[in-house]
């Protein structure tokens, strides 16, 4: 016998169906209310009655802050590269949305973000708001379909694309526009009834249909159900209307788009202004925080208002869009103008974080990149380490560059190893930035970077395996020298009369020694006449004091003689530290500078020495200098030294001598890890020499390769890289090609057959361009810092120093496509809040 009475489950089922309605429906009438007077208020007309359009028992309230048409894709497309620029537009939209929900008084706790970027509509709560649903309806199902897979597979079947397309009566193909595929849910879903039907369906529901094997009856069901017709009718009739432009609030639409070109013309002009002052290193604000009294206040001229509000004033006598503007501000000064500090900070902050995911992409699409850090005080006393990130860039046209961008300052709370690792992952974490692709490491010589067992680098090694630590050459150059001009006391006296001179010097820098050095060497004559000038009577009795001293202290033979020893020594080094700071440059060069470097002071040190103390003995017979030997003076009362007895010719020759050894000995330890690392790569730059007919040089390349596997397992299998190495010879060999002499040139041949040709190959010379040897980028960083944090502006915040810095350095990414990005984006945000915040 049929129930006549529903079961306690089904009256359950139509209770929960009841009170989703009611909540549905709660508030609606509050926040239509709500919205029409803010809508009144917007449009500035008393009178102006929002119409509310019902058709087909169907009715949408008024949307005071939508800002998702579609009509005109320049409303809300960014210009320029779509890779780099659909987070960002995604974001905006995104933005646009919740923001609209949450004025209406809705919470919906879908993934928005996730919607835009994949164009995944299962990520999706119902209720759908009624700005969404206009999203969407604007975009087209096309978008979020997904037909081309691929799909999940459920008890042995899956859906296929062709159950997107359908057969008419006469045979002709039709694709199924209102079915789509989601990748998060894994289900299917019916377009126009899950915006516009009520339906208990699996296709209308949040979680989709998903019974595979019942696809051939269900689906046919479903498009024929009435249901399904009446929501697409509701899908077409909305269509309709927005593509004529009659939707509800098309008056306020009017009123937001000519608001949105007038604040993107004041926009573009501000940006312009933040742009010139961040570049050129110039202060924004004046010691004072009057700069907007004065906009305001028009007589008040007797009071600076800064270089940023004063360049807007400058511009609005040429511009009619900032004169405007300025008016407006003075008449109405609790409105909203963006010439607040806080409007800059905002201004800032988005340049430098459209700038910073730009550069984040490029690392991302190069995948391989080496990690720099270092630190130094500014102004404040505060600890500021600079990141810097180097990798391969490829571009579109197939050229090879190395690049070395710089990503920002951060602190942390105590400067010991864990602080900075944990700080360091969370910055690259921010960035999007995987440290698992670290495949370099390098920091200066202090034992907190690069201690080996809690320092930075040990503690990433644990995190990562294959980041490779090679330690800045440029500082172990500079710590060579420094501990070899500690080997003879004799030679502290260079270092003390270098102060006195035109240039000092400073163990921190890395060519100052040269510098004041080759000051003295090339100027010494006119140096000494300078001081037997100040000796003379008509100065003070202080001056010709110090004068005379320092003049006997440089007219001594053994001054002399390490002026003519250093200075050549000096010269050597200070070519290869130049060429170390250059980025262009790879591993292996860096290691053949340095051992270059090495046989230099090797084979010269002794042409030298006899130079040094020739041209010594020459210039003290010139001005009568005596050669008497200095003794070494007792250390304790009763301790005699022994003294040989050697002359001052033959005792310089052995502190010179010393000298060079241990410059030698400093130059190996403090070279050996790149050398060392540099040996793992060193056979593919010596293809040429390499014979594949021969048993012997395959059995050593062989052993090579998997050497070289061992150090990147994760990256490089070993016989892969064999078998695509002996081919590449091959292949050279018999076009008659010459083989390139380093790594760049390598690879860049490569790319120009196809990364697919020799994919393991062009993963080898990637590691080796990409594996860093010199942090002399971050050192540059610190010029701007030192630039944009000075005295007079110590109180600046952390974050604001670190976008300017970054606007600066990066300035190459300050194109026309991110300036239309942040004008766009900020015009958005402005439009979409309402112009509630300042």
């Amino acid at each position: 016998m049929k129930r006549i009475q529903p079961s306690g489950a089904q009256y359950r089922r139509k209770k929960r169906r009841r009170e989703a309605e009611v909540n549905v429906l709660r508030g609606s009438l509050d926040a239509w209310v709500k919205k029409l007077y803010v809508a009144k208020n917007q449009l500035g007309d008393e009178n102006h009655e929002s119409v509310t359009v019902v058709q087909d028992d169907v009715s949408i309230p008024v949307n005071t802050h939508l800002d998702i048409v579609r009509g005109n894709q320049s409303h809300n497309s960014i210009p320029g590269d779509a890779d780099d620029f659909d987070e960002v537009s995604a974001n905006a939209e995104a933005n646009a949305v919740i923001l609209n929900d949450d004025a209406e008084g809705n919470n919906y706790d879908g993934n928005f973000i996730e919607l835009f970027c994949d164009h995944d509509l299962g990520r999706l709560r119902k209720p759908i708001s009624t700005h969404l649903v206009k999203f969407l309806v604007q975009q087209g199902p096309e978008k979020f379909q997904h037909n081309e897979g691929p799909f999940a597979k459920r008890e042995g079947r899956s859906l296929s694309k062709h159950w997107f397309e359908t057969l008419s009566s006469n045979g002709e193909c039709f694709q199924r526009k209102w079915l789509i595929y989601s990748p998060c849910k894994q289900a299917a879903f019916c377009f126009v009834c899950f915006l516009f039907s009520k339906c208990e369906s699996s296709f209308c529901n949040e979680k989709g249909f998903r019974s595979w094997r019942k696809l051939n009856p269900r689906i046919y069901k479903h498009e024929k159900s009435p249901g399904h017709r009446n929501a697409k009718r509701e899908y077409l009739d909305f269509e309709a209307r927005l593509e004529k432009l009659r939707v509800i609030d098309y008056e306020l639409q009017r009123h937001i788009s000519s608001e949105k070109k007038k604040w993107r013309l004041i926009v573009e002009r501000i940006g312009d202004v933040v742009y010139l002052l961040s570049r050129q290193n110039i202060a924004f604000r004046s010691h004072r925080n009057e700069g907007v009294s004065k906009l305001v206040n028009e007589n008040a001229y007797e009071n600076n208002s800064g270089n940023f509000l004063e360049i807007i004033e400058l511009l609005a006598d040429y511009d009619v869009v900032l004169f405007e503007h300025l008016q407006n501000a003075r008449k109405k000064p609790n409105k909203v103008d963006y010439l607040s500090n806080k409007s800059q900070n905002k201004i800032i902050n988005l340049i430098a974080g459209i700038i910073k995911k730009k550069i984040s992409s490029k690392v991302k699409k190069a995948k391989y990149y080496t990690l720099m850090l270092d630190s130094t005080p500014d102004i404040s006393r505060e600890n500021q380490i600079a990141e810097i990130l180097r990798y391969v860039h490829i571009s579109e046209n197939k050229d090879v560059e190395i690049k070395e961008v710089f990503l920002g300052f951060f602190q942390v709370s105590e400067k010991n190893a864990a602080s900075l690792v944990e700080t360091g992952i969370e910055k690259l974490n921010d960035d999007g930035i995987d440290i698992n692709d670290c495949r370099g490491q390098a920091y200066d010589n202090a034992a907190v970077m690069s201690g080996v067992r809690t320092g930075v680098r040990k503690r990433i090694l644990e995190i990562n395996p294959e980041a490779q630590f090679v330690n800045c050459e440029n500082h172990s150059l500079n710590l060579a020298c420094v501990h070899v001009a500690e080997v003879h006391p004799t030679v502290e006296v260079l270092k003390s009369k270098v102060e006195k001179t035109v240039k000092k010097h400073c163990e921190t820098r890395w060519s100052s020694y040269y510098n004041a050095v080759e000051v003295i060497h090339e100027n010494f004559h006119e140096i000494i006449y300078c001081l037997e000038y100040f000796e003379d009577d008509k100065f003070s009795s202080e001056t010709k004091s110090d004068a005379c001293l320092l003049r006997h202290s440089l007219q001594q033979f053994t001054f002399v003689s390490l002026l003519k020893f250093w200075c050549p020594v000096l010269s050597s080094v200070q070519r290869v530290t130049k060429r170390l700071q250059d980025p262009k440059i790879d591993l292996i060069q860096a290691s053949d500078d340095l051992d270059g470097l090495n046989r230099i002071i090797d084979l010269k040190s002794e042409d030298i020495i006899k130079n040094a103390d020739r041209s010594a003995s020459e210039y003290c017979e010139e001005w009568n200098v005596p050669l008497t030997r200095v003794r070494q003076r007792k250390m304790m009362p009763g301790e005699s030294v022994k003294d040989c007895g050697l002359s001052a010719i033959e005792e310089m020759q052995r502190i010179m001598n010393e000298i060079a050894n241990r410059l030698k000995t400093e130059l190996s330890e403090r070279s050996g890890r790149v050398s060392r690392l540099a040996e793992k790569f060193s056979f593919l730059l010596k293809l040429d020499s390499i014979d594949v007919k021969n048993i012997e040089h395959l059995k050593t390349l062989k052993r090579q390769c998997e050497i070289f596997s061992n150090y990147f397992e994760t990256d490089v299998i070993s016989s892969s890289l064999y078998e695509e190495i002996v081919d590449c010879i091959t292949l050279f060999r018999s076009g008659n090609r010459n083989f390139p002499k380093n790594a760049k040139d390598f690879l860049a041949s490569l790319v120009g057959l196809g990364c697919d040709v020799f994919p393991t190959l062009c993963i080898g010379y990637r590691l080796l361009l990409t594996i860093g040897y010199s942090i002399a980028s971050c050192e540059r960083s610190f010029s701007k810092l030192k630039q944009k944090k000075t005295y007079l502006r110590s109180s600046m915040s952390n974050q604001r120093l670190s976008s300017l810095c970054l606007i600066s350095i990066e300035e190459i990414f300050l194109t026309s496509e991110v300036k239309e990005a942040v004008v766009q984006t900020f015009v958005d945000s402005k439009v979409a809040i309402g112009h509630r915040n300042k």
